[in-house]
């Protein structure tokens, strides 16, 4: 393994100016020339298997389960104070996972479009960038927070989580939810349950939405995070029972 690298910040402001120059490079090309000199290292804790990172793909599906549990063996040592940075992202989508990128996210083919879609999925402007919409970064994240998950494997979590776009993020952007052990377990629990049938009914945005919004206002008004997790399971299946 290597330690993982990050471009500065000066390299990522002239990437993002430049997406709509640069457009036949993200279609075909590579970005070696552009960030030559402007790649730094983080200390020697966090650590990439860049040959383990190169075998993402998804040219058949898109793979999310199966390419987060690459991720997590092929990061090592990154934190999540540290993931919020996204030179560490931009990084990686113009560089080792620059042909992944491309698969997962096939860029429009009108350019107009392709500028907004490259901002998108390259970058990681903003937590909303991070945790949803960055190629890579997303699937660390969805990593990270179903690792908090007691009593399901990391895969069952995983498929929970990622099953539907609109619903992972109802549930990941909420930091209320996101950033208690406790709570995030409790619904990947019960929807785990919901994931295991065929009508998997929680996985509705309809539903799902409403019960994200109910749970969110009661964790903020009420120490959720101390109570046991039996007395959370309950409220977070009765917040799906009101919105289902």
């Amino acid at each position: 393994m290597i330690a993982l690298s990050y471009l500065k910040q000066e390299a990522v402001n002239s990437l993002r100016d430049n997406i709509e120059n640069n457009l036949e490079l993200y279609r075909n090309g590579n970005f070696e020339h552009l960030i030559e000199g402007d790649v730094n290292t983080l200390n020697g804790d966090i650590l990439i298997d860049e040959f383990l990172l190169k075998g993402m793909h998804c040219i058949s599906n898109d793979r999310d389960v199966e390419n987060s549990l690459l991720i997590s063996q092929g990061i090592e040592g990154l934190t999540p104070y540290l993931a919020r940075d996204e030179r560490i992202w931009v990084y990686l989508t113009h560089t080792i996972l620059l042909n992944y990128t491309r698969e997962r996210w096939p860029i429009p083919e009108d350019d107009n479009n392709a500028i907004s879609f490259i901002s998108d999925h390259f970058f990681s402007k903003g937590i909303r960038g991070v945790m949803r919409t960055n190629s890579v970064a997303r699937l660390w994240w969805a990593v990270h927070l179903s690792n908090k998950v007691e009593g399901l494997s990391l895969e069952d979590s995983l498929n929970t989580l990622l099953h539907r776009q609109d619903v992972r993020g109802a549930i990941a952007e909420r930091p209320t939810i996101s950033r208690s052990s406790v709570i995030f377990s409790s619904v990947i629990k019960v929807m785990n349950e919901s994931y295991n049938t065929e009508e998997k009914e929680l996985f509705d945005r309809k539903t799902n939405r409403g019960s994200m919004k109910e749970l969110n206002f009661i964790a903020g008004a009420r120490l959720l995070q101390g109570m046991q997790e039996e007395e959370v399971l309950d409220i977070v299946k009765g917040c799906f029972s009101r919105n289902g």
